[in-house]
């Protein structure tokens, strides 16, 4: 189980100069309340792999934010990122909320064990599995309250 206001704050204290200048300024930060908030309002995140050249993947997708506060996503077990996290578990993700608020999560991926089925969302059937996201850095800010 992740402990987000601890990785918010460590976040916080190793960003670099321009994170620093967007996400920790006074009043922008979130409490680990406001990202759960946050987090699961928004639809679709960028989720960021890297490819067998070390080139980066890019797709939107969905994550869940469990009660447990576990990063989970369903992922085809055909797809590129599959593939790339199987290579390389690090991946990444960002998200906006229709109000501004933003998200960016950095972590590990690892396959669920006895998750893997078929679905027939979109129409036909397809084998996926569920992916378990541990967060290594997560930040978050809230624009509007400059």
């Amino acid at each position: 189980m992740a402990n987000i206001q601890r990785l918010l704050d460590e976040s916080a204290s190793h960003a670099q100069t321009a994170l620093k200048s967007l996400f920790n300024q006074p009043g922008r930060t979130m409490t680990a309340d406001e990202f759960r908030e946050c987090f699961r309002s928004i639809r679709l995140f960028a989720m960021a792999t890297t490819g067998s050249t070390s080139g980066p993947h890019i797709a939107p997708v969905h994550v869940q934010l469990t009660d447990d506060d576990e990063f989970e996503m369903t992922i085809q077990t055909e797809s590129v990122r599959w593939k790339d996290v199987q290579r390389d578990p690090r991946v990444a993700f960002t998200g906006w909320a229709e109000d501004g608020k933003t998200v960016i999560l950095y972590g590990n991926a690892a396959e669920i064990p006895d998750t893997r089925r078929e679905s027939t969302a979109g129409g036909r059937s397809k084998p996926v599995l569920t992916l378990r996201i541990d967060p290594t850095r997560i930040h978050a800010m809230d624009p509007r309250r400059e």
